[in-house]
C-alpha cells in the first residue's frame, strides 16, 4: 500500500470506513472483548458496567445495561492482553438469555434486564430496555431460563404513562449517562443541549418583549387592550417555543 498514490491511499481508508459504518448500521452484530471474572457468564448474558467493572445485570430495567455476550459477532475487536474476557455486543441481531418471569413474550415486545443474573424478561413499563424480541418465548417456568433471537438496542423506552413518570425515567436514565455506550450518552448530551438553548431563547424573548410592552402601556395607556394582546400572544409563542424544543429532544432521546 505504501507504494500506491495518496488519493489512492486515502480512498482506500475511506472504504474500510464505509465497510465498517454499513456493518455497523446493519442488523449484524459487532462486539468487543470486556474483562470479566464472573463465571457464569454464558452466552446471551447481559452484561452491565457498574464501578469500573463488568458484571452480569442483577436488576430489572438496569440503567447500566452496556450489551449482550456474544458466541459468534460478525464482526468484532478482540484484545488479545486481556486474560478473562467475553466478547459482548451493543447493537444488532443477538441471542439473548431470557425467562418468563415478567410475561410472555411475543415477537415486537420489548426486553429488558431482570433479577435473575444476565438474563432478560418482557419489559411492560418505562424504563431502560435491551431491545426488541425477535421470537416468540412461553414458558410456564418463571425461573427456566431460554434462549430467544433479539434486535439489541440499549435505550430509554417510554410508554404511554403519566408525563411525571416519564420525566422520572428520563432523568434517571440521564444520570447514569456516563456508564452508557458513546451513542446513548451522545444522546442525553444533545437533548441536554436543545432544551437550554430552548429555554434561554424562550425566556428571553418573553421578557424582553413583555417589558417593552409594559413600557407601551405607560405611555399610553389608551392602547392598553392591543398592548395585552400582544403580551398574551407572545406568552403563547414561548410557549409553543418551549413545547417544540422539549419535543425536539424527546425525539432525540427515544429514535
Amino acid at each position: 500500500m505504501k507504494y500506491l498514490p495518496i488519493y489512492k491511499k486515502i480512498l482506500y481508508l475511506l472504504s474500510i470506513i464505509f465497510t465498517i459504518r454499513i456493518v455497523l448500521a446493519s442488523t449484524y452484530d459487532f462486539a468487543i472483548s470486556v474483562p470479566i471474572l464472573d463465571p457464569d457468564v454464558e452466552e446471551g448474558s447481559i452484561v452491565s458496567y457498574v464501578g469500573g467493572e463488568y458484571i452480569l445485570s442483577i436488576e430489572a430495567y438496569d440503567g447500566n445495561m452496556f450489551g449482550i455476550v456474544s458466541g459468534d459477532p460478525s464482526l468484532y475487536l478482540e484484545d488479545r492482553n486481556l486474560q478473562n474476557y467475553v466478547l459482548v455486543g451493543s447493537k444488532g441481531e443477538m441471542d439473548v438469555r431470557i425467562s418468563s418471569k415478567n410475561g410472555e413474550i411475543k415477537k415486537g415486545d420489548y426486553l429488558t434486564s431482570s433479577e435473575i443474573p444476565g438474563v432478560a424478561q418482557k419489559a411492560d413499563k418505562s424504563g431502560r430496555v435491551l431491545g426488541i424480541s425477535l421470537d416468540d418465548y412461553t414458558n410456564q417456568d418463571p425461573n427456566s431460563i431460554g434462549l430467544i433471537a433479539a434486535y439489541v438496542d440499549i435505550k430509554s423506552h417510554l410508554k404511554q404513562e403519566s408525563l411525571t413518570e416519564n420525566l422520572l425515567t428520563v432523568i434517571s436514565d440521564g444520570l447514569s449517562s456516563a456508564f452508557l455506550t458513546p451513542l446513548a450518552s451522545l444522546r442525553y448530551i444533545m437533548a441536554l443541549i436543545v432544551t437550554a438553548i430552548t429555554f434561554a431563547i424562550a425566556f428571553l424573548s418573553f421578557s424582553r418583549l413583555t417589558s417593552r410592552g409594559v413600557e407601551a402601556l405607560g405611555r399610553n395607556p389608551l392602547a392598553g387592550t392591543s398592548i395585552k394582546s400582544v403580551i398574551i400572544f407572545n406568552f403563547i409563542l414561548t410557549f409553543i417555543i418551549i413545547a417544540s424544543g422539549l419535543a425536539i429532544a424527546y425525539l432525540i432521546l427515544v429514535l
